[in-house]
């Protein structure tokens, strides 16, 4: 940390994701603390999209969001229910769009970048980095295609996070709709389970979906 009370600590983020990136987005606000980010680059991760309620700690991502809906569906078997809100909108924003707008404002708040941590002094270090996997663990498997179609098939006022109208059979297996337009909409597959390869299955699965 600071050797002297009046100067700002000293901390080191260790890796340029999502969770450095928005700390280093808003250091501005943190103005007793100075800000360094170590990442090699060696990891470019792919533009995936994130879902997220939109909450007013969260209203700078408004203007970068995809889409947002105040209705949302839960299907199951034999029951489909519709929720909805006036305030706190489900959001869906691409992952690229926030890291690159993240790392604009680090840069604009003096935000250091490096590839390698070389500080002598003693530093506060947050390690962002996901931790190893324990064998055994429940694993969250995602599987999706942004599917156009020619003609308006989607009901684009309404989101369907959980249709489990699908193959349960190796871990609790649900779909999830995001309709972007009434012609375009991301079709997303999600499987719990303990397995770790589960892509064949999901991608046939996704498969019959598209078919029917």
């Amino acid at each position: 940390m600071s050797k002297n009370i009046f100067d700002k600590a000293d901390v080191i983020l260790l890796g340029a994701g999502c969770a450095n990136l928005s700390l280093a987005a808003r250091a501005n606000e943190l103005i007793d603390y100075e800000f360094t980010i170590i990442d090699p680059g060696i990891y470019t991760a792919q533009n995936h999209i994130w879902g997220f309620w939109r909450m007013p700690w969260l209203a700078n991502t408004k203007p970068i969001s995809r889409k947002c809906w105040y209705k949302w569906k839960i299907i199951s078997e034999n029951k489909s229910i519709i929720h909805s809100t006036e305030v706190f909108p489900y959001t869906a924003i691409n992952r690229n769009d926030w890291t690159d707008d993240c790392k604009k404002k680090a840069i604009n708040n003096d935000i250091k970048f490096k590839d390698k941590f070389t500080k002598k002094y003693k530093s506060q270090i947050i390690d962002s980095r996901p931790p190893k996997v324990p064998i055994n663990n429940m694993l969250q498997h995602f599987v999706g295609h942004e599917i156009q179609t020619e003609k308006d098939v989607f009901d684009d006022t309404t989101a369907v996070l959980m249709d489990f109208r699908c193959d349960q059979s190796l871990g609790m297996h649900f779909i999830y709709f995001l309709p972007f337009q009434s012609v375009k909409h991301l079709l997303n597959l999600h499987c719990l389970a303990q397995k770790k390869r589960l892509l064949n299955f999901m991608i046939m699965q996704l498969k019959l979906i598209l078919m029917k």
